[in-house]
C-alpha cells in the first residue's frame, strides 16, 4: 500500500527540504511568544480542543505532554511539524511526482506548501501547531497510498475523514484539491486507477459529513461562541445565498492579501505563475494520449478548481469568521504552483532565476513577521508590568477584586509600521490585554493579588472611564474606580 522508507536520494531531499523549512520558521522560534490560546494553556495547563470539535488534537497533546496538565514543550511541536510535513511531501512526491529530475527546483516547489502566507498564525501556536501541520502531513501521506480493493479503500477513507476532522477541520480542502490534481495526473497517464482516486475522496468526504452530522456534537460545547462557530448552512434558498456570500468573502480576503506584495515581487510571482501555467497547458495537450483537448482545457481551469476546492468545506459555515489560519488549505494552491514550476523546469531550467526573488520575498515576509511578534511581546511585557504595578498601588488595601479593560491596548510603534506595510499583520499579531480571561486577561492575572479577576466592562464602567477623574494617568492608559472594580481604559 505505502512504502515509508526513503532511498538515499530521497533522504537527501528530505534533509534539504527540512533545512530550508526550519530556516523559514526560525523567526517564530526566536520570537518565543505565546500566541492566543497559548497564554491560558501555559498558565492553567488546560486544553479545550475537544470543545472545538478536535478530540484527536486533545489526546495527541496529552500524549506528547505526558498527561495533564499539559506542559509547554515549545519549540518542539513546531520543529516536529516542519520535519513531519517535509517527510510527507517527499513521500507524496515519491508516489506522484516520480518523474522529476531538477532537485533544486523540486525543493522550492515542495517548500511552497509550507510557505503558504496564510499559515503564519498556524505556525505561531506553541501547542497545537503540530496538530494543524500534522493534519496536512497526514493528508499528503494518505494520498500517497497505492491502490487496493475499493471496498477497503472506502472504509479506510471514511475512517480517515472522521479522524482528520477530529484533528483540524479546515485541512479537508487539501483532500479535495489533491483529487483535482490526480484527475490531471490520470489524464496524463501518470495514474492508472481513477476509480481508486474517486472512491478515496468520496470516502473522505463521507467521513467528514458523518463527523459533522453525528460525531462533532458529542464534543463541541453546546453553549456560547463555539456552538455558533460550528453551525452549518442547510436552509434552502438562504443556504445558497450564504454559501455565495462566504465564497465571495473568502476570495476577497485572498485577493486583498495579494495587494500587500510589493509591486516588483508581485511581477516576479505573476510572470513565474503565468509562464509555468501556460507551459503546463501545452504540456497537457502534447502528453495526453487520448483526450488532448480535454486535458488542455482541464489544465486551463485547474487554478480555479483547486482554489475552489481549498475553500469549499468552509463556505458551508453559517457564521464564517475570516481568520488567516482557516486558509491552511490554500497550501494546495501553493502545491499546484510548485508542480507547475517543477514541470516547467524540466525543459526550461532558467526558471530558477525567477524563483530567487520569489524566495527572497517569502523569507522577508516571514522574518518581518517574526520580528514584529518579538517587538509586540517586548512591548506587552512592559505594559503588563506597568499595569500590574498601578493596580497594586490602587489596591494596596485589597478593596478592589475586579478589573475591567475599556478599549484596546495599542501595538508597539515598530509593529504599527509593519502593519502599514503588511496590513495582514494587524490581524495575525493580536493584542492581549483585554477582558478575555482565556486569552488576554490571564496574562495579567499572574501578576495580580490573590482573589483578583478580570471581567467584562459594564455600561457604567465605560461611562465612568469617560466622565470621572482618573486615579492614575499616563500617556497610554488611565485607571478609574467604579465600586469594587478597577477600570483600565485605553480610550484616551
Amino acid at each position: 500500500m505505502l512504502n515509508f522508507t526513503l532511498n538515499s536520494r530521497e533522504k537527501k531531499k528530505w534533509i534539504e527540504l527540512s533545512t530550508i523549512s526550519i530556516l523559514y520558521v526560525l523567526p517564530i522560534i526566536l520570537a518565543n511568544r505565546y500566541y492566543n490560546d497559548d497564554l491560558s494553556r501555559s498558565l492553567t495547563g488546560l486544553t479545550g480542543w475537544s470543545g472545538d470539535g478536535r478530540p484527536v488534537t486533545e489526546y495527541l497533546m496529552r500524549f506528547l505532554c505526558g498527561g495533564m496538565p499539559i506542559a509547554d514543550i515549545a519549540p518542539l511541536p513546531l520543529i516536529a511539524s516542519v520535519l513531519l510535513l517535509s517527510y510527507s511531501l517527499i513521500v507524496y512526491a515519491k508516489e506522484n511526482l516520480y518523474w522529476f529530475k531538477r532537485d533544486i527546483i523540486f525543493i522550492y516547489g515542495m517548500f511552497l506548501v509550507l510557505a503558504n502566507p496564510f499559515m503564519l498564525s498556524n505556525l505561531s501556536y506553541r501547542y497545537d501547531c503540530i496538530s494543524m501541520v500534522g493534519a496536512m502531513a497526514a493528508v499528503f501521506i494518505f494520498y500517497s497510498v497505492k491502490p487496493f480493493k475499493l471496498i477497503y479503500t472506502f472504509i479506510v477513507s471514511v475512517t480517515f475523514g472522521i479522524l482528520l476532522m477530529a484533528l483540524y477541520q479546515p485541512v479537508l480542502g487539501i483532500c479535495l484539491g489533491l483529487f483535482v490534481f490526480h484527475m490531471l495526473f490520470w489524464l496524463l497517464g501518470h495514474k492508472k486507477n481513477i476509480q481508486f482516486e474517486v472512491v478515496r475522496t468520496v470516502g473522505v468526504g463521507s467521513g467528514a459529513m458523518i463527523y459533522v452530522g453525528k460525531i462533532a456534537q458529542m464534543f463541541i460545547d453546546q453553549e456560547g461562541w463555539r456552538k455558533e462557530a460550528s453551525r452549518m448552512v442547510f436552509d434552502g434558498v438562504d443556504m445558497i445565498k450564504q454559501i455565495l456570500i462566504n465564497a465571495f468573502r473568502m476570495i476577497k480576503y485572498i485577493v486583498e492579501f495579494m495587494t500587500e506584495i510589493p509591486g516588483y515581487f508581485l511581477v516576479f510571482f505573476g510572470v513565474l505563475f503565468v509562464a509555468s501555467w501556460i507551459y503546463m497547458i501545452i504540456y497537457s495537450y502534447q502528453n495526453c494520449q487520448k483526450w488532448k483537448k480535454t486535458a488542455a482545457i482541464y489544465t486551463l481551469f485547474l487554478p480555479i478548481l483547486v482554489l475552489g476546492c481549498s475553500i469549499l468545506p468552509l463556505v458551508f459555515l453559517q457564521n464564517l469568521s475570516l481568520k488567516s489560519r482557516i486558509f491552511i488549505s490554500f497550501s494546495v494552491c501553493m502545491l499546484m504552483f510548485g508542480i507547475f514550476i517543477i514541470h516547467f523546469a524540466e525543459k526550461h531550467y532558467n526558471i530558477v532565476l525567477l524563483c530567487i526573488p520569489c524566495l527572497i520575498f517569502q523569507f522577508s515576509y516571514m522574518y518581518s513577521y517574526g520580528n514584529a511578534l518579538a517587538d509586540q511581546k517586548e512591548y506587552e511585557t512592559y505594559m503588563v508590568y506597568n499595569i500590574a504595578h498601578d493596580i497594586e498601588v490602587i489596591n494596596r488595601e485589597a478593596k478592589y477584586p475586579k478589573i475591567a479593560f475599556v478599549g484596546n491596548m495599542p501595538k508597539s510603534r515598530r509593529v504599527q509600521l509593519m502593519c502599514e506595510k503588511y496590513p495582514s499583520f494587524d490581524e495575525i499579531i493580536p493584542v492581549y490585554l483585554n477582558n478575555d480571561l482565556w486569552i488576554g486577561g490571564v496574562w495579567l492575572c499572574q501578576y495580580l493579588q490573590e482573589g483578583q479577576w478580570i471581567e467584562a466592562p459594564s455600561e457604567k464602567d465605560i461611562s465612568v472611564s469617560k466622565s470621572d477623574e482618573a486615579v492614575i494617568e499616563n500617556a497610554i492608559y488611565n485607571c478609574y474606580i467604579n465600586g469594587d472594580k478597577i477600570i483600565v481604559s485605553f480610550d484616551k
